[in-house]
């Protein structure tokens, strides 16, 4: 196993962090394409990186391990990634028990519907 751990790709000799920027582009048929920075890039999509890390503690004990090792591009991205998922409501959460505290905040605030008896 690679020192990539959840971000592992292309068995171990690559990073999926690794890349910079990608723009969306509008096709004159009105189409939606991702452009991907020339240079470097990038080898997972933005979507699915903010997936996994909302998704897989593995996935974010790695990404903060491996994001300070970066190239300044691939670090860049990664940070706007992350501070960005924070101001936009999709928020990482950091524990299992901050998890379950979101879940019984949202549980709560649903609040308690009851079926009124017929007269």
């Amino acid at each position: 196993m690679s020192g990539y751990g959840f971000w592992d790709w292309n068995n171990g000799s690559k990073c999926a962090l690794v890349g910079g920027f990608s723009t969306i582009k509008t096709n004159d048929d009105g189409r939606k394409v991702i452009v991907k920075d020339p240079d470097l890039p990038a080898v997972l999509e933005d979507e699915f990186i903010l997936y996994a890390l909302r998704t897989s503690q593995q996935a974010r004990d790695d990404f903060d391990r491996l994001v300070p090792h970066l190239d300044a591009v691939s670090k860049a991205r990664c940070i706007k990634l992350a501070t960005g998922a924070t101001q936009t409501q999709t928020y990482l959460v950091r524990t299992q028990e901050a998890q379950g505290d979101a879940i019984q905040k949202r549980e709560v605030r649903a609040g308690i519907h009851l079926e009124m008896p017929k007269p």
